[in-house]
C-alpha cells in the first residue's frame, strides 16, 4: 500500500544579504523610556533574553514584510527603500522632551551582519532608529495580541 505523502508546510523567507563588515556584537540601544520599560517587563514575563526579544521583533517584521509599514509613514515624502539611501522622514520628538534610556545588548556577529544590512536598507544606516522602529511595532503587536485573548 502506498502511503500518501505527509503535508509539509513550506515557508519562504526573504533573502537578506548580510553586511560584509565585522561588528563586535556589542550594541547600546537608546530607547524611549516607555519602550525600555516594556522591554524589561516583556523580558521578565516571558523569560526571553533581551537580544532574543529584539531578534524576535526583527523576524516578526521580516516575516510579513512589515518594514515598509514601520519605516515609511504614509505622509512621508521619501518612499521606503529610496534609491538614494535616504530614510523616510519619521517624526521625532524634540530632544529635550524625552530622554532616552540605554540598554546594552550583545548579539552574535552573524546576527549583527544581518541587522546592519537591514538598518542600511530601511533607516539609512541608523541602527538605533531601526531597533526603535521594529521594537515599537513589535510591542504594539504584542499588546494587541494580549488584548484579543
Amino acid at each position: 500500500m502506498d502511503q500518501p505523502p505527509s503535508a509539509v508546510a513550506v515557508t519562504t523567507t526573504p533573502q537578506i544579504e548580510p553586511a560584509e563588515e565585522e561588528h563586535s556584537g556589542h550594541v547600546t540601544l537608546y530607547l524611549p523610556k516607555d519602550l525600555n520599560q516594556w522591554l524589561g517587563e516583556h523580558h521578565d514575563n516571558t523569560g526571553v533574553s533581551y537580544p532574543g526579544i529584539v531578534l524576535n521583533a526583527i523576524s516578526w517584521a521580516a516575516g510579513e514584510d512589515r518594514f515598509g509599514q514601520i519605516f515609511a509613514p504614509v505622509d512621508s515624502p521619501i518612499p521606503a527603500n529610496d534609491i538614494f539611501g535616504r530614510a523616510p522622514a519619521i517624526p521625532k520628538l524634540a530632544r529635550g522632551s524625552v530622554e532616552p534610556e540605554t540598554r546594552p545588548l550583545r548579539f552574535r556577529k552573524d546576527h549583527m551582519k544581518v541587522i546592519i544590512s537591514l538598518a542600511r536598507t530601511w533607516t539609512a544606516d541608523n541602527r538605533n532608529a531601526f531597533f526603535v522602529g521594529v521594537l515599537t511595532a513589535y510591542r504594539d503587536q504584542q499588546k494587541q495580541g494580549v488584548a484579543v485573548r
